[in-house]
């Protein structure tokens, strides 16, 4: 059920988001093999969206080097649910989104705190 709160902050949040984001597409690769096997038909669905700009952070794991990053995606209004697995692309590069965090008004959400690797 939206409240008064979540009318009034979701557009809000969709405006600051506008004014500081920058352009970006998610995109879902869902199976379409029933049962899901590996390596079947995958489906990419690409969705437009704005972000704020995507921001990483650099360090070294046990063997390898990582980039982890974050970046904040309007929820109010969305078609879909970003999830893990899916990816963000801005700028010619692909992240991909290892973590989701919804941000909510009350019973909706606002917007989503995107974890990303690269």
């Amino acid at each position: 059920m939206t409240t008064a709160l979540d009318a009034k902050l979701g557009p809000k949040v969709i405006a600051v988001i506008a004014k500081v984001g920058v352009s970006a597409t998610i995109i879902v690769e869902q199976n379409t093999a029933k049962p899901a096997v590996v390596d079947a038909d995958v489906t990419r669905v690409e969705y437009a969206v704005t972000v704020s700009p995507p921001q990483f952070e650099e360090g070294l794991g046990e063997s390898t080097i990582y980039r982890k990053g974050s970046a904040i995606l309007a929820g109010y209004g969305l078609t879909f649910t970003p999830s893990p697995g899916n990816i963000l692309r801005h700028a010619s590069r692909e992240y991909r989104v290892i973590g989701t965090k919804p941000i909510r008004s009350g019973d909706a959400v606002v917007a989503y705190s995107l974890t990303l690797e690269r």
